[in-house]
């Protein structure tokens, strides 16, 4: 059950000391952190601050956040419009016919800010309820692991030049966005960091593929702006005498990695363009 408190503006004029907090008072903070303290306004401008379990604001049969439009059953049974859809509109408790919708409901549900779960880590955005999950699949204060096998770092937005050159001793290589630049991989080198304009940070990734040759690609690993990594792509060619090979992608993300792989899209280099262990590679990353 939700429990709610009301802060009114108050005519006396009230002194306000510090004290230390009670046990109490440190239980009711954890519990918060746990359930998540939703609020529909500031204690200035006499808004209502609850805390609210988070579980009672997702769908009974899906689990997923409740978002609008909502309706009910006769019997007042809510659920999401998609699972309601599947069901044929016929309540899952009662088997009574859905046809109300709950606008009460909707407004509360859109009234509510959040804090973004990864708060500690710096985030100060606050969402709807429905909204903050898809923020924080992608938010750049959550927490990930580094790519490299067997290295435990968990790393956010911010960390990562220094981990990877500290911790790994990656080579680093400087850029700009449309313009290409030449790249000599070593074939012993698995990372090669590249530093854009403000270090947004891609990580050239470079494996064997076999006995045959390497595999190379190329994700973003840290951005001082969010957005910046959904509007990149990236041009890879190797070079070798008159021959060309290339590859033409967009720019994944390095959370998308798992373990030690290259990833999903790459460039297979054969041994044949490997020259004294050097692949002469020319790449083009367009901001668009």
């Amino acid at each position: 059950m939700a429990k709610f408190s009301l802060q009114e503006d108050e005519e006396e004029e009230t002194i306000i000391t510090k004290r230390r907090k009670t046990d109490h008072e440190e239980e009711e903070e954890e519990e918060e952190e746990k359930l998540g303290e939703c609020s529909n306004g500031s204690s200035s401008s006499g808004g209502i601050k609850a805390r609210i379990d988070p579980d009672s604001l997702d769908c009974s049969i899906c689990f997923n956040p409740l978002r609008p439009p909502l309706y009910q059953c006769l019997n007042g049974h809510v659920a999401c419009s998609p699972c309601w859809t599947k069901l044929h509109h016929k309540c899952h408790i009662c088997t009574v016919e859905v046809s109300m919708r709950n606008i009460a409901l909707e407004k509360v549900l859109e009234s509510i800010q959040i804090p973004c779960s990864f708060i500690k880590s710096g985030c100060l955005k606050s969402f709807t309820y429905s909204e903050r999950e898809e923020h924080e699949q992608n938010c750049r204060f959550r927490p990930s692991p580094c790519p490299v096998r067997n290295c435990t770092h968990k790393g956010i937005s911010g960390d990562w030049l220094e981990h990877f050159e500290r911790d790994h001793n990656f080579a680093r290589i400087n850029f700009h966005f449309n313009e290409s630049f030449k790249v000599k991989i070593n074939q012993l080198d698995p990372y090669l960091i590249l530093i854009g304009p403000d270090n947004n940070i891609l990580l050239l990734i470079n494996k064997p593929v076999g006995k045959t040759g390497h595999g190379i690609s190329l994700f973003y690993a840290d951005f001082s702006q969010i957005q910046d990594c959904y509007i990149l792509s990236y041009e890879i060619n190797v070079l070798k005498n008159t021959s060309k090979l290339q590859l033409k992608s967009e720019i994944g993300c390095v959370k998308e990695l798992k373990g030690d792989e290259l990833g999903g899209i790459f460039l297979f280099v054969p041994l044949g363009f490997c020259g004294s262990g050097i692949i002469d590679a020319e790449i083009l990353i367009r901001k668009l």
